[in-house]
C-alpha cells in the first residue's frame, strides 16, 4: 500500500523494475493479443486472421530476444527471471495451443474423437513448455540448450499449421514438438550471425507471409535445419574434439 505522498513510481515493486523487464512483459502482451484476435469475431477472412496472429507471435519472440540482449547491455532486475518465465509461457506456451485448437476447429469437421486427442496433446504440450521453460536457467550452458527451445517448438508448430490442413499431421508435430522440448537432447546455441537470419527470415514472414504461402515453406525449412542440422554439428563437433583429445594423448 502507498504511503500517504509517495509517488507510485517510488513503490517498492516498482523499484524492483528495470528496463529489459519492460521488454520481457511485451513479449507476454505480444502472446495475450494473438489470443484475443483468434477468440474474437473480426470479420476477417481466415487466413488474414491466423496470419495476423502469428505475427504478434512473431513480435513476441523477437521481443523475448530483445529483452536478452538489453539484460546483459543493463543488467537484469530481480524481477527479471520471473517475468521472462511467465512472458514465455503465455507466447511460447499457452498461445501456440490457442492457435493449434483454433486452427484445429476450423479443419475438423467438428469430430469429438479427435478433439479429445487434441486436448490431451495440448496438455502434453503445456506440460512440456512449462517444464523447458521453468528448467532454462537452472540448466543454463553456455554452449548448448537442453532440449528443443520453447521459440523453435513455437515456430515449428506455427509454420506447419499454415502448410497442411492435415489434422493427423498436427496432432504429430504437437507430441513431436512436446517431446523435444523435455527429453534430454541437446541443441546448439545459434551464433550471432544464425540469429541474424533468423530475425530476417522472421521478418519475412511476418511482411510476405500474406501474399506468399511459399514463404512458410522456407519458415519451417529454417526451423527444421535448425532442428536437424544442429544435431549433425554437434555430432561432428563431439568427434572433433574425441580426435583431438586422442591426438594429444598419443603426443604425450
Amino acid at each position: 500500500m502507498l504511503k500517504q505522498g509517495e509517488a507510485p513510481l517510488q513503490h517498492p515493486m516498482f523499484k524492483l523494475l528495470r528496463f529489459p523487464d519492460i521488454i520481457s512483459m511485451l513479449n507476454g502482451f505480444f502472446g495475450l493479443s494473438a489470443i484475443l484476435l483468434l477468440l474474437f469475431d473480426f470479420s476477417l477472412p481466415v487466413h488474414i486472421k491466423f496470419h495476423a496472429a502469428m505475427v504478434l507471435i512473431l513480435l513476441g519472440l523477437l521481443a523475448d530476444g530483445l529483452d536478452g540482449l538489453l539484460a546483459r547491455r543493463y543488467g537484469k532486475g530481480e524481477l527479471g527471471v520471473y517475468f521472462e518465465a511467465m512472458s514465455d509461457m503465455t507466447t511460447m506456451g499457452i498461445t501456440p495451443a490457442v492457435f493449434i485448437a483454433m486452427w484445429f476447429n476450423l479443419y475438423s469437421q467438428q469430430n469429438i474423437l479427435l478433439f479429445g486427442v487434441l486436448w490431451a496433446l495440448l496438455l502434453f504440450y503445456l506440460c512440456a513448455a512449462f517444464i523447458r521453460l521453468a528448467s532454462f536457467h537452472p540448466l543454463k550452458n553456455k554452449q548448448v540448450f537442453l532440449g528443443l527451445p520453447a521459440s523453435a517448438a513455437t515456430m515449428f508448430l506455427l509454420s506447419i499449421s499454415f502448410l497442411t490442413t492435415s489434422h493427423y499431421f498436427i496432432l504429430l508435430a504437437i507430441f513431436t514438438a512436446a517431446c523435444l522440448m523435455i527429453l534430454p537432447i541437446k541443441f546448439p546455441k545459434p551464433t550471432k550471425g544464425m540469429n541474424v537470419v533468423t530475425t530476417l527470415i522472421i521478418f519475412l514472414t511476418i511482411f510476405l507471409g500474406f501474399f506468399y504461402t511459399i514463404i512458410y515453406g522456407v519458415f519451417l525449412g529454417s526451423v527444421l535445419f535448425y532442428m536437424v542440422g544442429g544435431q549433425i554439428y554437434l555430432y561432428f563437433s563431439k568427434q572433433t574434439k574425441q580426435t583431438l583429445k586422442k591426438t594429444r594423448h598419443l603426443k604425450k
